[in-house]
């Protein structure tokens, strides 16, 4: 056995994961729903209420939870391109969007790779402070 101080650092994979679950669920609970049927990720309207660049969180979030839960159709995954983004969100001005994926990227809220944006598990909690802020969620 050893007294070293780090080894209360590690965790198992699962119990990262479930603490992103949990997370998660927190931030979507009031902004979206997922069809058991069809995995569709369908936005209330309580999402239309939040500025542009929170929209575009949710939109992401969720996008993340159906991988979670195994409810991306084939071919998918949790990555989003500025395209797929402004068709999730027609009513915000494309130049609106395009704007605003810059500036999450730079405030270091969401990641790019291969010309798509997603959200990592570590920007969870960033994310949960942000729009709690901006939406009244705890």
């Amino acid at each position: 056995m050893t007294d070293d101080p780090l080894t209360a650092l590690i965790v198992d994979e699962s119990t990262r994961i479930d603490r992103a679950r949990q997370l998660l669920a927190s931030i979507l609970k009031p902004y979206v729903e997922i069809s058991s049927q069809s995995g569709e990720l369908s936005l209330l309207s309580a999402v239309f209420e939040l500025p542009p660049q929170d929209q575009i969180l949710v939109v992401m979030c969720g996008r993340l939870a159906q991988k979670l839960l195994n409810k991306l159709p084939d071919g998918q995954d949790e990555k989003i391109s500025q395209t797929e983004v402004m068709n999730l969100l027609p009513a915000i001005p494309d130049g609106t969007i395009k704007s605003s994926l810059k500036k999450l990227r730079e405030e270091n809220l969401i990641m790019n790779e291969d010309r798509k944006n997603f959200i990592s598990l570590g920007h969870l909690v960033k994310i949960q402070k942000r729009l709690s802020v901006v939406g009244g969620i705890t």
